[in-house]
């Protein structure tokens, strides 16, 4: 690309497998620092099948050419970039082609940094996380905090820089101790989740294992997924830790102990090195410093200060000190800019000084929950703090000053603190899957209309007619502008050769924010490796992040697609790049309608897949596996007027004491509770009943029945089905559901909230009988 366009230099990031959680979290602190530090950057993403897809997109009758998608590093030959930052520890291309040294050599005309590996010379600066160090921790903490001996290893692949490391601190923390490691107590996974085999084996191998320390967050998910099957508790029965320590750390249950390697603060640093490299200035190695955060799967829990302990208020104003210093590291350490970090930290001290001042000191009348809400907003609206970790760990200290107050009206506060928080940020949180689910269904509707779109009778000499379309389209799915280069001719790569780009690449068609413009094959502007891609891009105030995709189809490739587009997005236009690549082959083949339809499959499968998959989570509840509110009430509307005149009843449930059993025996009681309502339900229940959860202890369901004593008959069976449940269980409390039936008959103008109205209050007379405690 054309040297500091704009005086802003321009930045090129290779990366691998973009579907990793860690990878996630780094390129969104790319997105934020490259604005922050104003440079350019562009992305070159040679995405890997993932992992449950594999049997999708692997599935080809004209065979599998996914191995196209690494040559888009080879495309930094018409960039003309000032710096490149290659996270070489992530790529699957020198895997298949080229050994390590090989694929730098490759790209040796443009500096470069390494991130997530380390270099041969001194003259190629890296920047890694400071595996062993971060490792070693962790193994520590479970050595000698904990005492435990028999511990296995959950490795990454062999070849991987970072695997080494982490299983090298393993073994020498192990040695060091005088536990004895073989061969049996080692596996090597590839970094997904999808390591069910390997876990297996050293469990079955490792009878007496206390503890399994994996190579990152990933895999430990695999691990929490085998403890279950086997109905092993983590954190009781066996102790998992991970390594990333990404957000599906924290949402785990337990949450997961693991080592945080602040990817915020990696890119920050990755980006500041390559700014230097562009000034000439002299840049040196780096190993980032990591941090172990200490959660449940290991064994930690909150405290014993639970118990008592800080019986005056100086002890309680201590400890508060004490946490928001550990709260800041922990949440804040990864946050590179000294304002960000400053803010959040007197945002934090705010939000406890508040505690302690109208709570703690008896002036709880002056208590506003609203002036501690509009602190959490701040937090919640910032994309690299944790809003699961936010919660674990302030909810976490507020509980420990809740255990240790004397005065019961500090102690409701606490609590109602507490209750308030998780509310509030388990709002936010579903307010934004809420969002990006209608988001994923726009997109998956999207595609039908984008297809047809593609459909267009034209030609490979006037593409004028066919890409307009195609652009509008793009701008209506909100990306900012979006280029599309060509070769003169399809480039025929074969897996087994070598990819040669010819001379020229064509700009066939882009729009940005002010203009859109469709060539001709004859007057198309031309690049070479001299003037790059950005010699066409307009200045602009605001830096460029563009995102490049790789056009083809099957053995064939067209070009490449540039585009300014939102990282949530870039799997999407991924998808779309494939189309666009099936679009030129159909051009090539005179728009033969056959041919065109088997080339659209493979990209039209993954949709399918992902609409059927949005289509069930928006109208199905996980944990009970009950239709959610929005589905129950989808159903029930059609129910009522599909059979007018009907008798029905409306069966209306209450899952009793659910908040005492969460106190009393954690939340994964709960959600068993919760479990085995939902079951008793839907065996007592006809098959078609419309039985639905719709809020954390409610059940609601929909019955058509013309059986004399429906009514007490289905009261008097879920009444046995309770007893036998709770007869036969080996759990410590009760679960029991208080039921509230209304008849009525099917009309279409029914009156829905007026029924469950009714049904409910039926409901709150039959809760006066239910136990006053669970415990048995």
């Amino acid at each position: 690309m054309k040297k500091g366009r704009g005086n802003r230099p321009t930045i090129g990031i290779m990366l691998g497998d973009v579907e990793s959680d860690y990878t996630v979290e780094l390129v969104r602190g790319f997105y934020s620092c490259a604005r922050e530090e104003n440079v350019n950057i562009v992305f070159l993403l040679g995405p890997q099948i993932p992992q449950y897809c594999a049997d999708i997109l692997a599935y080809n009758l004209d065979g599998d050419y996914n191995y196209q998608f690494d040559t888009i590093y080879d495309y930094v030959h018409y960039m003309q970039f000032d710096v490149l930052i290659i996270a070489t520890g992530s790529l699957s291309y020198y895997y298949h082609n080229y050994d390590k040294k090989a694929f730098l050599e490759s790209h040796a005309k443009v500096p470069y940094i390494l991130i997530q590996d380390t270099s041969d010379t001194e003259k190629v600066p890296y920047l890694i996380s400071d595996n062993y160090v971060g490792m070693r921790s962790c193994m520590e903490h479970l050595v000698k905090d904990h005492g435990y001996k028999k511990i296995a290893f959950l490795s990454g692949p062999k070849v991987n820089i970072e695997a080494q490391e982490r299983l090298r601190a393993y073994l020498d923390v192990m040695q060091e101790n005088g536990y004895m490691v073989d061969e049996k107590m080692i596996a090597y996974g590839n970094f997904t989740e999808l390591v069910e085999t390997h876990v297996r084996r050293l469990l079955d191998e490792n009878p007496d294992l206390e503890a399994i320390a994996c190579a990152n967050d990933n895999m430990a998910k695999g691990c929490y997924k085998v403890c279950k099957e086997r109905h092993m508790v983590v954190g009781r029965d066996i102790a998992i830790t991970g390594y990333d320590d990404v957000d599906l750390a924290k949402k785990m249950q337990p949450p997961l102990t693991s080592v945080s390697q602040r990817s915020f603060h990696f890119s920050y640093t990755a980006l500041r090195k390559a700014i230097a490299l562009y000034k000439g200035e002299q840049v040196g190695s780096e190993k980032a410093k990591t941090l172990l955060v200490k959660r449940g799967s290991c064994g930690c829990h909150i405290g014993d200060l639970q118990n008592g302990g800080l019986s005056a208020q100086t002890d309680l104003d201590a400890y508060i000190e004490k946490s928001v210093k550990n709260l800041e590291s922990i949440l804040f350490s990864g946050l590179p800019y000294k304002k960000d970090k400053e803010h959040f930290c007197a945002l934090l001290e705010r939000y406890f000084a508040y505690i302690s001042k109208h709570v703690l000191k008896e002036t709880s009348e002056d208590f506003v929950m609203d002036d501690l809400l509009g602190v959490l907003q701040e937090f919640v609206g910032y994309p690299h703090i944790s809003r699961q970790g936010l919660l674990m760990h302030v909810t976490e200290v507020v509980q420990v000053l809740a255990a240790n107050v004397t005065d019961s009206k500090a102690k409701e506060l606490l609590l109602y603190i507490i209750s308030a928080t998780q509310q509030f940020i388990y709002n936010s949180i579903n307010k934004t899957m809420e969002k990006e689910m209608l988001e994923l269904n726009r997109k998956a509707w999207f595609v039908p209309s984008f297809t047809r779109d593609l459909n267009r009778k034209g030609s490979r000499g006037d593409l004028r007619e066919v890409m307009r379309p195609v652009l509008e389209r793009f701008r209506m799915m909100k990306v900012k502008s979006c280029y599309v280069y060509l070769f003169a001719k399809p480039v025929v790569h074969d897996e087994q050769a070598l990819f040669r780009l010819p001379e020229k690449m064509y700009l066939a068609a882009y729009y940005t924010p002010e203009k859109m413009a469709c060539y001709s094959s004859e007057v198309s502007p031309y690049i070479t490796a001299k003037n790059g891609f950005t010699s066409f891009l307009p200045e602009a105030a605001d830096p460029a992040i563009l995102t490049s995709f790789i056009l083809f189809s099957g053995d064939k490739q067209y070009g490449i697609l540039l585009c300014d587009v939102e990282q949530e997005d870039m799997s999407f236009l991924q998808i779309c790049g494939m189309q666009l690549g099936a679009l030129f082959r159909y051009l090539d083949l005179n728009w033969v309608e056959q041919e065109s339809y088997q080339e659209l499959q493979k990209s039209l499968k993954v949709i399918s897949e992902k609409n059927n998959i949005l289509s069930f989570i928006s109208e199905y509840d996980e944990l009970s596996g009950l239709l959610n509110r929005r589905g129950f009430m989808e159903r029930i509307l059609t129910c009522l007027e599909q059979n007018d005149g009907r008798k029905a009843y409306l069966i209306f449930c209450d899952l009793d004491h659910l908040k005492e059993i969460n106190d009393s025996f954690g939340h994964t009681a709960g959600d068993f509770a919760i479990e085995s309502a939902a079951k008793r339900l839907k065996q007592v229940l006809p098959k078609d009943a419309i039985t639905a959860r719709i809020g954390g202890d409610e059940f609601v369901s929909l019955v058509l029945s013309d059986l004399p004593g429906f009514k007490d008959a289905l009261l008097l069976q879920l009444e046995q089905a309770a007893e036998r449940f709770n007869s036969n269980g080996q759990i410590p409390y009760y679960v029991e559901i208080s039921t509230g039936i209304w008849e009525f008959y099917c009309e279409p103008q029914t009156d829905i909230n007026e029924l469950m109205n009714k049904s409910d209050e039926l409901l709150y007379e039959a809760k006066k009988n239910r136990r006053r405690t669970i415990c048995k």
